[in-house]
């Protein structure tokens, strides 16, 4: 994670390069890992950016601006691409939320089942009809916690 240092891919390019250039005589393996490192984050965030892009601007903000901050976001959250595709498959749009129930220890391909599961009487404190937890969830109108099975809730 960046910890909340956001960089463009063209400083993160110059910054490669000085450290390249101050490493001197490094072998080439090493060089060679280092570039590799580089082409894959670069690959990462054009794969984000465009999954981002294909959603819409319920997942992107509807800007490239937005959408390259909502790219860096997400590979800052789980550093693989095809890990943030299934959490967005899944109907997260905010990366921040998708983590959080991934800490808690569930998978992208459980968050439907879970969801059924939701008692009425949680989904009516939320104070509006909630068609969609997950997108209650990535508002911060209904707590993460909700997905867990009540023999897995700690608290």
């Amino acid at each position: 994670m960046t910890h909340g240092v956001r960089q463009t891919e063209g400083e993160i390019q110059a910054q490669v390069a000085r450290y390249l250039r101050d490493l001197g005589d490094m072998s080439d393996d090493h060089r060679a890992l280092i570039q590799d490192h580089y082409a894959w984050a670069v690959s990462s965030l054009e794969m984000i950016n465009s999954y981002l892009r294909d959603l819409g601007p319920m997942f992107d903000g509807g800007s490239p601006i937005t959408r390259a901050e909502i790219t860096r976001e997400w590979l800052d959250a789980f550093d693989n691409p095809i890990v943030c595709r299934a959490w967005m498959d899944a109907g997260f749009w905010s990366p921040y939320a998708a983590w959080v129930v991934s800490s808690l220890g569930i998978e992208p391909h459980e968050v439907a089942a879970r969801c059924k599961t939701i008692s009425e009487d949680i989904l009516e404190f939320v104070g509006y009809e909630v068609e969609d937890p997950v997108y209650a969830i990535c508002n911060g109108d209904l707590d993460a916690r909700c997905l867990l099975y009540d023999d897995e809730d700690d608290g």
